[in-house]
């Protein structure tokens, strides 16, 4: 992020008023988000790029964003602006079109200078999304076309038909040999035992294959980023650890189209519904969590666990139990895995928006404002 003229003094010519103090608020880049989504594309193939319009004749400085989407074979993305909006203007200023950039500049609202990349567009999460929407997020999963659907039908048709497609037409495309319908059912498993331990045995048993063909399932769901692999802490500390890896449905709304859960009040009422949330929760905060923190769950076998445990590069750890009671209350176990591990900071995520001390030493919080303390600025900002 820059100023392009960050001392307003070159000599010789009238200045631009720079750019300090143009931001780009969370609210501005979701309904870009959601335009942009719903413009067409790959759902990994959109990119949002900050833009300034420096002020012409010391007028004040303004801030947009371009949206990308790389069509297959096309050699460059194709570009869908978004306007300029002029610091200090409502939000207004955000729904009007421009069909080229360069209209802006040509109406003398001064030049552009593109700021680089925001972000990869993937699917949504946590943070992209307010505190009253998070269980629709839950429900629904990621995906732009399902959690912007018209209503829930339309959102569980798109994850079936996401499911098949993928299942019929995009798994052949990398060459695996792999009968569809043995994988759909494997994929169903892992999505019963949503956030369990992997017992690669019992899943070849139920599905009638070796555990070398269950391994393989196993490894290409992870290579295509749609389970993952939740390793146990593994540390010398006197204790008889559990070695083996959790697994689960990295999108909540797969799961619950695969298990035929179609709306909210089936969701709560479903015996998954406590695993479902967990792994919801786990996942957008490893989303959220810098590239070099990684996580881990902690089970001792006399009874200690803490649901993830986020170990920083210099050693720190933060332990987070995850809860769906609106009133949480920690267990023994927990407490027995802090004293184990004895981390920096202790949270309990639950589904409330208040945060407050639960002991002395763990806090309630919010999934979206524990998933902010992770990733640490709320704001794209110009100074």
């Amino acid at each position: 992020v820059v100023d392009p003229d960050p001392l307003g003094d070159a000599p010789g010519k009238q200045q631009p008023g720079g750019v300090r103090g143009a931001e780009l608020d969370m609210a501005d880049f979701r309904q870009a988000r959601e335009d942009l989504h719903r413009s067409g594309g790959g759902v990994h193939q959109r990119q949002l790029t900050v833009f300034v319009i420096t002020a012409a004749y010391g007028q004040q400085a303004g801030i947009g964003i371009q949206a990308a989407v790389a069509k297959p074979g096309a050699a460059e993305p194709a570009k869908f602006p978004f306007p300029a909006r002029r610091h200090g203007e409502g939000p207004d200023g955000v729904a009007r079109r421009h069909k080229n950039p360069a209209a802006t500049e040509r109406r003398g609202r001064g030049e552009r200078v593109d700021i680089g990349t925001v972000a990869e567009l993937g699917e949504f999460t946590a943070l992209e999304v307010d505190n009253s929407a998070l269980d629709n997020l839950w429900l629904r999963g990621g995906f732009p076309e399902s959690l912007l659907a018209v209503d829930e039908r339309v959102s569980f048709q798109w994850r079936l038909d996401f499911i098949r497609t993928y299942l019929e037409r995009d798994i052949p495309q990398f060459g695996s040999r792999i009968a569809t319908d043995t994988l759909r059912k494997f994929w169903t498993m892992l999505a019963w035992n949503q956030g369990g331990m992997l017992n690669q045995a019992q899943f070849a048993r139920n599905l009638s294959v070796d555990v070398k063909t269950v391994s393989s399932y196993l490894d290409l769901l992870v290579d295509l980023l749609l389970v993952r692999r939740l390793l146990p802490w593994q540390e010398n500390i006197g204790k008889r650890l559990v070695r083996t890896p959790k697994v689960f449905v990295r999108d909540s709304g797969l799961v619950h189209a695969l298990l035929g859960i179609a709306d909210k009040e089936s969701l709560l009422s479903h015996p998954v519904v406590g695993q479902s949330w967990e792994c919801f929760v786990i996942e957008n905060l490893l989303d959220a969590a810098p590239e070099l923190a990684q996580g881990y769950f902690y089970r001792t076998s006399g009874g200690a666990e803490i649901d993830l445990l986020l170990v920083w590069p210099d050693g720190k750890k933060w332990a987070v139990e995850i809860k769906r009671s609106l009133s949480p209350k920690l267990e023994r176990g927990f407490h027995s895995a802090q004293d184990d591990l004895k981390p920096e900071r202790s949270f309990v995520v639950y589904p409330g928006t208040e945060r407050y001390r639960v002991s002395e030493t763990v806090e309630a919080i919010s999934l979206r404002d524990l998933a902010l303390e992770l990733r640490g600025n709320t704001n794209i900002s110009i100074k």
